[in-house]
């Protein structure tokens, strides 16, 4: 089921109808209103008679179903109310008209193709009756609106043709408290009156096709959300994490909102058959009919195209064509494209409806059998997509649900926006595998006698292993390598993964999110990192150290302060050495006056331990235990829409009554780190709109998410080792020969080079070793600051750039973040040059 905090077009819809009824009756019964009891059958004339007025509307904690007949009845009532006059909210105007013009807008769509039965008139009768109802209601309080209503600028119409009421249909949006389901302060409770009141609904065919229909609307506004999203990801504004996870989301929306609704399915067999019906009455609308071919071989009635393309119709009919084919008792091989071969360098704009038509049917045609070799030879993955998983079932139980057809047109609407394009997903994805691979083995080369308590052999064996799974199912080309066991014929290299973008970003994820949690893993193990950050600020604020490092400046820009610092940022000798101190794990204790004997011996330890780097990226956080486990929750949940809204950067912001406006579509280049957290809105929000947050909250975490802390980790550690061979002979005089007894201590050299600078002591003399002098000077701090400085300028200084220029380079959709001001002209170059290379990857 959809998520409760998220709202599709039908349920705005009861909302606004259920919130005319809540208005009028609790207006009215604070105002005294007391209906009579008469007018329903002999026993309510009985109770008449034994009592001059009705039991008043309900009371306590119930839910009450306010008649349709009785709209007019309220409204009349408060009409009438002269002292002193009721004032009418501008909240309701707009709510009753965007009520009448949602039901108007279809007035005439389907009653005139129903059976000509007893039910059908009394369906038309309850439908016209309600919204007869409605705008009396409005005509009646009219009078009564307050002077700054302003009435809907259009005036509705009957609009039969689908494609209109899709364009047309705009149930205008507000950012009153109404639209969601919460009460003005107008229509606030008494304090003993807690009732719920609703309005009455009709359940017949005709509200069944209008909530049918607004659920096409839905659907084809999540899927204008995801075409839009890999435009931009064409266009380069967009990475493939990004548009993927937001591609698969909006089909797991989907798929809910379709359980959402499955009452209808129910009352008209399935979602095929409320298609077929409506497609139908289209047709005739049209003046045309569903079977006209205007050529024999034609699969629909192609003057028709358009309404069959925003209804989902098309990969129904795709789909369907392939069913007879799942009933073979072998894998069906098709030795050539029964439909022909798709050339993706045609342009599709320039094609007619039939051409389109036929393009499709040969990028469906030409896949399905991979995806039903997949299905029947294969178990699904973590990392598997709504349109993968959803096949699986198709060709399992042969039954068609929308959502599928939903995911379908969006594998035909990624290839009609990538056109030519579509295999530069996998060469990203390819690129981001390799590159992980070849970081894991260098990082093993580089510690292979490296040895520690906290990071031990047994977490270098999950590291290699994690190399090996990469080069299965990524490097390793495990759908040839099924097609060659099965003796089939024989793709080209990677042939799935080129003609499967979405997958291939939601595998990127797969190996970047687990790749942070290792990266993060080892360098809080070893320390460098974190305490190379100490020694580049404590050099930075004594004006030592002018040349910038840029890659250690984007981890600290991409975190908060306190990630690297406890307490906030040093900016004097005593408080470096005390933040390291806090860092390393001891307690803020140890610098109490009252107990200064613990400076000198068994410091009080920090119940929270070493002070780590966190995990970063928390709206893809969401995601992790989706596309990472072998036991994923397939569904979104009201605590993920929540925890995206709250946790994302993405820059929106929140009206009066907590609804997400002004989404920003276009991110700054850097959106500083914070730790406060975003209010969570109060109300319903669309789909769409949470779609729209995603996709920017997302695209703003990437570089957290591909940050290279093993590249940067293989810079800090050779600083470290040229800091300890360059401060050796003074340290040994100050804190003996002991101070450093093994490779994995060179963290602590930052600490006793800070404890030069200050009388302080270390409080723990297990930990670092005790001063032997009582000598204090800045002089270590300085030949710290020209060690640094020469790695940072050495080889043109590359050495501190390395993680810049792989995102400049190999990762080249992330230089907007990494790029400097003066540098975009550069920038722009790049991604010329870029769009130029040979598409495709060898491996």
């Amino acid at each position: 089921m959809l998520p409760k905090n998220l709202l599709s077009t039908y349920q705005q819809y009861k909302n606004d109808t259920d919130n005319v009824a809540s208005w009028l009756a609790t207006t009215a019964k604070r105002l005294g209103f007391e209906p009579a009891s008469g007018s329903g059958s002999k026993k309510r004339k009985k109770a008449k008679s034994n009592s001059s007025k009705a039991s008043p509307l309900q009371s306590g904690r119930k839910t009450y179903t306010v008649p349709i007949k009785d709209f007019t009845v309220l409204a009349e009532y408060l009409a009438r109310q002269d002292d002193p006059p009721v004032k009418v909210p501008v909240k309701f105007g707009a709510l009753l008209d965007r009520a009448i013009s949602t039901r108007e807008s279809y007035s005439s769509g389907i009653s005139r193709h129903l059976p000509p039965d007893v039910e059908k008139q009394q369906s038309d009768d309850r439908h016209m009756f309600f919204l007869d109802i409605l705008k009396s209601v409005r005509d009646i309080l009219k009078p009564r609106y307050a002077d700054t209503y302003v009435p809907l600028q259009k005036e509705s119409r009957p609009m039969n043709n689908i494609q209109n009421i899709f364009a047309n249909l705009e149930v205008e949006d507000t950012s009153d408290a109404f639209q969601h389901g919460e009460p003005s302060s107008t229509t606030t409770k008494s304090g003993c009156d807690q009732t719920e009141y609703r309005a009455e609904r009709p359940i017949d065919d005709e509200e069944d096709f209008l909530e049918f229909r607004l659920l096409l609307r839905d659907l084809n506004e999540l899927r204008d959300e995801v075409e839009a999203t890999w435009k931009c990801y064409r266009q380069g504004e967009v990475d493939l994490v990004t548009v993927s996870i937001t591609t698969n989301t909006a089909v797991d929306l989907a798929r809910a909102l379709e359980q959402q609704h499955e009452g209808i399915f129910e009352r008209h067999d399935s979602p095929e058959s409320m298609l077929q019906f409506l497609f139908n009455i289209e047709c005739e609308e049209a003046n045309t009919t569903q079977n006209y071919r205007e050529r024999p071989k034609d699969d629909l009635n192609m003057e028709m195209y358009e309404t069959a393309d925003v209804m989902l119709w098309i990969p129904y009919i795709i789909l369907l064509a392939f069913l007879p084919l799942l009933d073979l008792g072998y894998l069906p091989e098709f030795t050539g494209n029964p439909y022909g071969i798709r050339n993706p360098a045609d342009d599709r704009s320039k094609m007619t409806a039939r051409e389109r038509m036929q393009e499709d049917k040969m990028l469906i045609f030409d896949m399905l059998p991979e995806f039903l070799m997949l299905a029947r030879k294969t178990v699904a993955c973590p990392t598997e997509d709504e349109f993968t998983r959803g096949l699986r079932l198709f060709f399992m139980t042969k039954h068609l649900p929308l959502w599928v057809c939903f995911a379908t047109q969006i594998y035909i609407d990624i290839h009609n926006v990538l056109r030519e394009k579509a295999g530069e997903p996998f060469r990203q994805l390819a690129n981001i595998t390799s590159h992980t691979r070849d970081n894991i083995r260098r990082n093993l080369d580089f510690h292979k006698d490296l040895s520690s308590r906290i990071w031990p052999k047994e977490n270098d064996d999950q590291m290699r292993r994690i190399s090996d799974e990469l080069a299965r199912v990524i490097l390793g080309d495990p759908h040839r390598a099924l097609t060659r066991r099965l003796q089939r014929k024989i793709r080209e290299p990677y042939y799935f993964f080129r003609q499967h973008p979405w997958q291939c970003g939601l595998w990127q994820y797969n190996i970047q999110i687990q790749n942070q949690v290792m990266d993060i893993g080892f360098v809080n193990a070893c320390g460098s990192v974190m305490y190379c950050a100490h020694l580049y600020n404590a050099v930075r604020k004594e004006n030592l150290l002018t040349t910038p490092w840029p890659d250690m400046d984007l981890a600290l820009e991409l975190r908060s302060p306190t990630d690297f610092f406890v307490s906030g940022v040093p900016d004097n000798p005593k408080d470096y050495l005390t933040r390291f101190i806090l860092a390393a794990g001891f307690s803020a204790a140890n610098f109490s006056s009252e107990e200064p004997g613990r400076r000198k011996k068994d410091g009080r330890r920090s119940r929270r331990g070493r002070h780590m780097l966190k995990e970063l990226a928390p709206v893809l956080q969401t995601f992790k235990q989706r596309y990472c486990e072998n036991h994923p929750r397939m569904d979104l949940r009201a605590e993920d829409v929540e925890h995206i809204l709250t946790k994302g950067k993405c820059p929106y912001t929140l009206d009066e009554d907590g609804y997400p406006v002004d989404i920003e579509a276009e991110l700054p280049a850097s959106i500083p780190a914070s730790d406060k957290p975003r209010a969570p809105p109060k109300t319903q929000m669309k789909m769409v709109s949470l779609l729209s947050i995603l996709r920017a909250s997302i695209h703003s975490e990437i570089l957290e998410l591909s940050f290279d802390y093993l590249t940067l980790h293989r810079t800090c550690w050779p600083l470290l080792r040229a800091l300890k061979a360059a401060t050796h002979d003074p340290l040994v005089e100050i804190f003996g020969p002991q101070y450093i007894t093994r490779e994995t201590q060179l963290p602590l050299v930052v600490g006793y080079i800070f404890m030069t600078a200050t009388s302080e002591w270390f409080p723990d003399a297990e930990y670092m070793q005790v001063k032997l002098t009582e000598e204090v000077s800045g002089r270590l701090l300085g030949v710290a600051a020209g060690v640094l400085g020469d790695m940072l300028t050495a080889e043109g200084g590359k050495k501190g750039s390395v993680v810049v220029e792989l995102f400049k380079g190999k990762f080249g959709f992330l230089n907007a973040f990494v790029e400097e001001e003066g540098e975009k002209e550069q920038e722009d170059n790049e991604k010329k040059e870029k769009g130029k290379e040979e598409e495709g990857v060898e491996v």
